[in-house]
């Protein structure tokens, strides 16, 4: 059975180069790479995301050197949920003053449209 070695190749914190004394290149470029095919298997490129794809999450993780670990989330997890219940209060609040707009919103119109349609209360009131 032939053993090898997987290359992980992780863009995140930018492009993977070597530096030798003909300067800098791609890893991908790298002799070493080529030199031993038969025990390296290949590469398996883990390309940089963007920010607004990837999330904030991540990087932080990554800053503090936490792995993926259930252990590791749970409590990356638990420090985050202090600001995402805060978040969430002020999102509530501010749909329930937009809700409270827009009924007052409603309720001017129809008001303004009962008078203005003559005979309008009197059905109103019938129908009650």
């Amino acid at each position: 059975m032939k053993s090898g070695i997987l290359q992980w190749l992780n863009e995140y914190l930018g492009p993977l180069e070597i530096w030798s004394q003909n300067g800098v290149r791609p890893i991908a470029e790298s002799s070493f790479l080529h030199e031993a095919p038969d025990r390296i298997l290949g590469p398996i490129l883990l390309p940089a995301r963007t920010k607004a794809t990837f999330g904030k999450d991540a990087e932080e993780m990554l800053r503090q050197r936490l792995t993926f670990a259930l252990k590791d989330r749970a409590l990356f997890l638990e420090e985050q949920k202090a600001p995402h219940d805060a978040w969430r209060a002020e999102m509530e609040a501010l749909i329930e003053g937009q809700n409270t707009t827009l009924r007052h919103v409603v309720m001017q119109a129809a008001v303004s449209l009962r008078a203005r349609t003559p005979g309008m209360e009197s059905r109103s009131t019938e129908s009650t």
